[in-house]
């Protein structure tokens, strides 16, 4: 990948995490009770998957700017980094609650039927949503990154140098 490529696509990246962090910040500002109750989730939560998206935007422009992008592969990504996320967060959530002292998950083990139960009702919903989420959030930036792509000048002079080069 040339150096002009790779900028592009590390410019577009940056966009897109620029983007979802100020999309999902108002959605959070707007919905909290008080907007300081909002902050730590902003912070531990759309900070982190910022980056994620950033650096799938990147990606994907890579793959877009190499012909292997599509539609269906964007919402495939989008979907298991989506479960991904979210799994991650689950898992930090339940183990903060496990070794919390007299927490809601205070000695369970998973040999009980009750964790099973907890399992179900809490992951799988929540992994469901973070992959429809994620799915949505790949078809968009999948659309918006060959948008970004086709509307920059520089890459229609690169694509011009490079056909008359063949």
């Amino acid at each position: 990948m040339t150096e002009f490529a790779e900028s592009l696509a590390r410019k577009i990246g940056r966009i897109d995490a620029l983007l979802f962090f100020v999309l999902w910040s108002c959605v959070g500002l707007a919905s909290a009770s008080h907007a300081w109750g909002a902050v730590p989730a902003i912070v531990f939560l759309l900070l982190p998957a910022s980056a994620l998206v950033g650096w799938r935007g990147a990606a994907s422009v890579r793959l877009i700017l190499a012909g292997a992008a599509s539609l269906r592969r964007a919402a495939f990504e989008g979907f298991g980094w989506g479960i991904a996320f979210v799994s991650s967060i689950w898992l930090w959530g339940a183990t903060n609650s496990a070794f919390a002292a007299g927490g809601a998950l205070d000695g369970l083990s998973p040999l009980q039927s009750e964790f099973w139960y907890a399992l179900s009702v809490t992951l799988l919903p929540a992994l469901g949503i973070g992959g429809l989420l994620g799915a949505v959030h790949g078809i968009a930036f999948f659309y918006l990154n060959g948008w970004l792509v086709r509307a920059n000048p520089s890459f229609h002079r690169t694509c011009a140098k490079s056909l008359a080069g063949r």
